[in-house]
């Protein structure tokens, strides 16, 4: 008698073509979405960086006025982040802040292809120390 199952039909080894891309775009959707985590990241980095130096810059600014430094003193260039402004302005005080100065201290810089960061510290100072 005769057996009437079928030989089951052999399959080739290895992938397909479409296996093969549908990998490949998966693959390629990942980097895409690895390099703009990355970019992303830089940026915030980049600007956290700058806008803690302009805070550096500012309250060491705020500690040489403290310490008797003229209020249209120049910050030693070392004090500021490259490409990076500082002001500083001063106003008689009002009030109970009569006999006093108030000054602020404001530095701002341009990231590269980003955000302006700015920093600001208001200070009131003796009449006889913002001289």
């Amino acid at each position: 008698m005769r057996s009437t199952r079928t030989q089951p039909v052999a399959r080739p080894a290895g992938f397909i073509v479409a296996e093969v891309l549908v990998s490949l775009g998966l693959l390629a959707l990942l980097m895409v979405l690895l390099f703009e985590l990355t970019e992303s990241y830089r940026k915030s980095r980049d600007y956290y960086l700058l806008d803690q130096s302009l805070r550096w810059a500012v309250e060491g600014q705020v500690d040489r006025l403290r310490a008797g430094a003229p209020l249209d003193a120049e910050p030693p260039p070392e004090l500021l982040p490259k490409g990076a402004r500082m002001t500083v302005t001063a106003e008689p005080g009002v009030g109970p802040w009569e006999r006093t100065v108030r000054v602020i201290v404001s530095a701002s810089a341009q990231l590269k292809r980003g955000p302006l960061a700015q920093c600001r510290m208001v200070v009131y100072l003796p009449e006889e120390a913002a001289r």
